[in-house]
């Protein structure tokens, strides 16, 4: 969905759209949120706002019809969800937030915001490359889904209410892997997406 490191070139904008649409979601709501990798601070959070949301590292609402969109390449895509006040989050946790514990303050965000119990929160960890190629040096070389399962209950979220995709970036060629293209074992960079909407 997104052509290499640039969000608005036309191919870019047009996978969006065609993505957006075919799952029911309207593109010119959609709030679409991107990190900034030149800031010291990781764990921005804000309501969702239609349109490009850059530097902020997650996004809340508990409107429905309200499209969240997270383009990743190997960070995590977390999405929270609150059954009881019925709110929903898409944080995106990377090497940087997850070394800011981001995982405890998404679900921070969702109590202070949304008024949501941690042992409520219903929470899907996506796709992310596997310790063997991503090591997290600030944590004993452990992978992604190691340290945020133990952020996440920490913060009072149940284990048994964490669901953790399967799929492995950086060896799965479904989806991209910046980390693999960087090391030249990939031709092509780019991004897939998460993306929510309550109904």
């Amino acid at each position: 969905m997104k052509d290499g490191a640039e969000l608005q070139t036309a191919t870019a904008i047009e996978n969006r759209i065609q993505f957006l649409s075919r799952v029911g979601m309207s593109p010119d709501r959609a709030a679409i949120h991107f990190a900034d990798f030149t800031t010291t601070d990781f764990c921005v959070y804000q309501q969702a706002t239609p349109g490009l949301m850059p530097g902020v590292d997650a996004v809340g609402t508990n409107d429905t019809d309200q499209p969240i969109m997270l383009p990743l390449a190997d960070c995590v895509g977390a999405v929270l969800y609150d059954p009881v006040h019925h709110a929903i989050m898409v944080s995106h946790l990377g090497r940087h937030s997850t070394e800011q514990f981001g995982g405890v303050k998404s679900v921070e965000y969702m109590a202070a915001t949304y008024h949501a119990r941690p042992s409520d929160l219903l929470v899907w960890l996506g796709p992310s490359p596997s310790s063997d190629e991503y090591p997290l040096w600030a944590f004993n070389n452990r992978g992604f889904i190691d340290v945020l399962c133990e952020q996440l209950e920490l913060a009072g979220v149940h284990r048994n209410n964490i669901e953790v995709s399967a799929v492995d970036t950086a060896t799965d060629v479904n989806y991209f892997s910046h980390s693999q293209f960087l090391q030249g074992n990939r031709p092509t960079d780019g991004r897939y997406a998460i993306a929510v909407m309550l109904r």
